[in-house]
């Protein structure tokens, strides 16, 4: 791998969907933590909602319902949107991992690709 590539990779894979998790985690955390104790499955739906919410309007659209109809799906739409981003978080939390050790093996190995070796 080359410095450009292994920057894009620590970039795009790693920093990014660490910084909007943590983000979110932030924002979330005072909202469930509450004086009997604290909410996980709200934690779980408000982190991952912006994480799953574009895939369950490609699968509910609210069309053709009354106003009460319209609202009950767009309602449901967030609720399993967050629960599928929820997932998608890990998803993004693993991939994340596997390109930090990905990027750690290439440069001990001194290899620029996986089937290279450099010369030295």
């Amino acid at each position: 791998m080359e410095i450009r590539d292994i920057m894009t990779v620590i970039i795009k894979d790693i920093f990014l969907p660490v910084i909007c998790v943590a983000l979110m985690c932030c924002i979330a955390y005072p909202i469930c933590n509450k004086t009997d104790g604290f909410d996980f499955f709200r934690f779980w739906i408000i982190v991952g909602f912006p994480f799953g919410i574009r895939r369950m309007f490609l699968w509910l659209i609210p069309h053709g319902y009354g106003i009460s109809g319209t609202m009950g799906i767009v309602g449901l739409n967030c609720i399993v949107g967050g629960i599928i981003g929820g997932f998608v978080i890990m998803a993004l939390v693993i991939k994340g991992a596997f390109s930090l050790i990905r990027i750690i093996v290439c440069v001990f190995k001194g290899k620029t690709t996986f089937g290279q070796v450099v010369q030295r």
